[in-house]
């Protein structure tokens, strides 16, 4: 399990990329209720659809594009090379969108993220 959760947050955090600032950086932001919220309550297909996201984008395309790892263990200019190859490819382009959905979700259900995006209100 915590192998899995390592490569979803290695997926979020290559295709949120490095947001420049007044943005925090993406791993500032804590997670962790969007992650219990999410897994409580986003659709059955939507869960699944993040999980085939991490799997071949996390796991598999890394090491089909010659990398000995998955995201988990690459540097961040390899991860956004094997983003920006799957967004070329029928497939993975597709699970890159969901990725891509569900990585804006997570990232600005951040208070400092809104912060920072809208202005204190």
């Amino acid at each position: 399990m915590a192998k899995a959760i390592r490569a979803r947050d290695a997926l979020m955090a290559a295709v949120i990329g490095d947001p420049q600032p007044p943005m925090p950086a993406f791993s500032a932001v804590d997670l962790g209720p969007f992650w219990r919220t999410f897994d409580d309550r986003a659709p059955v297909h939507l869960r699944g659809g993040l999980r085939m996201a991490t799997v071949m984008l996390g796991i598999v395309l890394p090491r089909l594009l010659g990398h000995g790892r998955g995201l988990v263990g690459l540097s961040a200019d390899d991860r956004d090379a094997v983003v920006q190859k799957a967004a070329t490819l029928p497939l993975f382009s597709d699970l890159l969108e969901v990725a891509k959905l569900v990585g804006c979700f997570a990232y600005f259900s951040g208070p400092a993220v809104q912060d920072a995006a809208r202005g204190r209100v």
